[in-house]
Parts: structure tokens; C-alpha cells; sequence
């Protein structure tokens, strides 16, 4: 006999979910088929309407999860009507960190700790509050939120050893930096945006050719990290590169930036801008 996939059992179990109390309620009343088919309508109907916060919530992370342009509207209406799901909130608050509104969803944030999260979706309302504190300027409050998480929890993610690198980076804290972002490496070797910290960290340091096989390594792993190809981007320009420089440019504006990236849509074209294409 055929061994049923996971796919086929998950879909058989969700059939089974609903068709099993419309069977046991027909037993118990011993109603004729359409009275207790009717009656189980109404259950299933009065239910999703008690409970349409959360299928709303449900609907909303899938269009979010799917990168759907009208998951912004469906997580706050959810959110709005009372939700008690807590990843509606932080995914609600991570697009309002994109778009640099951090106090927003910090408060959105705290509402979803309030909602008593699973660990994983605890961590990442504690390292989305970190982020949020940075895109509101305020360095110190998002080193003390990360620092916390890794006193709290046993084992925090490359993302937020990165983040908290980055923190570091930010305050002159080029040891803890480098440590935090090696860490990071370590943990997840594929890790793009640790790469473009060491990156960062190495040209600040005037390593240039360290900095560069860093944003190499990162750009091999996310094609489409901003960061990494703005800062190819200057290496290639400081070298008199200039074909190679606006190639990176390029790459680099073509890529979804956000107020989460460490470079600027406009920085980018300033550099972009000033460079003329070289003469054949």
C-alpha cells in the first residue's frame, strides 16, 4: 500500500477536521441529514464570525508570507478589530519599521509581547523593538533590548548577533563589532548581511581588499543586497573603475531599500550621478 505524503496527510487531517463534528453532532441529536447539516452551518458560520479577528490575522500573514501588497491593510484591520495573534502585530510592525515609522511599530511590538508569543515569535519581537529603536536613532536602547536577548535565551540567531554588531559598529565599538559578526558567521555561514558588516567593518578599518571579498561573499549569498553593491560600488570607483563602479551602482537601485538598510536610495544616486560611463 502507498504511504500517504506529508502534503496528503496535512490535507486529509484539515477534511477530517471539519467533516468530523458535522458526523458526531448528527449522532448525538439524531437529526435527519439536512437539519444537522444546516445546524453545523450555523455553528461553523456563528464561530468564524466570533473569531473573524483571528481568521483575518491568518489571511493577512499569509498575503504577508507571499509579499502581497494589500497585507498592510489586511494586518491592520486585523489588529485593529483586537486580534490575539502576535504575528500579525510584528509582521504589521515590520513594515512600518521599512518605512521608518520605528516608535509605530515599537508599540505595535510591545502590544505583541502582551499577547504571551511562543519563544521563536518572542525572539523576533525582541530583535524587531532592537531594530526599531535603531531607525528611531536611538543606539544605545537597541544594544540594551539585543544585550538583553542574549542574556534571556540560550541561543539568539545570526540575526541578532548581526544587529547588535551593527550597534557596535555604529558606537566606534569596532572589537565588539568584529566578534559579534564573526559569532554570526560562525552560526550561519550563508548569512549575507554578516558578511556586509564585516565588509563594513573592514573598510572603515581601511582594509579595502578584506572589505571587498566580505561584500563579494555577501552579494554571492543575497544577489540583491543594497549594501554590498553600493559599497562595491565605491571600492570600484576609488580603484578609477568607473565602468565597474556604476555596475554596482546599478545593481544596488534596483534592489528594495528600505529604512532597514545602512545605505540611502538617495546616497546611492549621488554616487551614481557623479559618475560619467567611460569612453570606449
Amino acid at each position: 500500500m502507498k504511504k500517504l505524503s506529508q502534503e496528503q496527510k496535512k490535507r486529509y487531517t484539515k477534511v477530517a477536521v471539519f467533516v468530523l463534528p458535522f458526523i458526531v453532532i448528527s449522532f448525538i441529536l439524531r437529526l435527519p441529514f439536512y437539519y444537522s447539516l444546516l445546524f453545523y452551518l450555523a455553528a461553523f458560520l456563528i464561530s468564524a464570525i466570533f473569531f473573524f479577528p483571528n481568521y483575518l490575522a491568518v489571511w493577512a500573514n499569509l498575503n504577508y508570507a507571499r509579499g502581497n501588497a494589500n497585507a498592510r491593510k489586511l494586518l491592520k484591520t486585523a489588529i485593529d478589530m483586537k486580534t490575539k495573534s502576535p504575528v500579525a502585530h510584528l509582521n504589521y510592525a515590520i513594515l512600518l519599521a521599512r518605512d521608518g515609522d520605528g516608535g509605530g511599530a515599537y508599540a505595535t511590538l510591545e502590544k505583541a509581547l502582551a499577547l504571551k508569543p511562543k519563544v521563536i515569535t518572542e525572539k523576533n519581537i525582541r530583535l524587531t523593538m532592537g531594530i526599531s529603536r535603531w531607525v528611531e536613532r536611538d543606539i544605545n536602547g537597541a544594544i540594551n533590548i539585543l544585550e538583553d536577548m542574549r542574556r534571556r535565551y540560550e541561543y539568539v540567531n545570526a540575526h541578532v548577533l548581526t544587529s547588535l554588531s551593527y550597534m557596535y559598529f555604529l558606537k566606534n565599538d569596532i572589537e565588539n563589532a568584529l566578534t559579534l559578526t564573526e559569532k554570526a558567521i560562525e552560526d550561519t555561514p550563508d548569512y549575507a548581511a554578516a558578511w556586509d558588516n564585516l565588509g563594513q567593518i573592514k573598510y572603515a578599518a581601511g582594509e579595502t581588499e578584506a572589505a571587498r571579498d566580505a561584500f563579494l561573499k555577501a552579494i554571492e549569498y543575497k544577489p540583491d543586497l543594497a549594501d554590498s553593491n553600493y559599497y562595491l560600488g565605491v571600492i570600484a570607483e576609488a580603484e578609477n573603475e568607473t565602468g565597474r563602479a556604476l555596475e554596482y551602482y546599478d545593481k544596488a537601485l534596483i534592489c528594495n531599500i528600505t529604512a532597514l538598510n545602512t545605505v540611502t536610495r538617495e546616497q546611492i544616486e549621488a554616487r551614481r550621478g557623479g559618475l560619467k560611463p567611460p569612453t570606449v
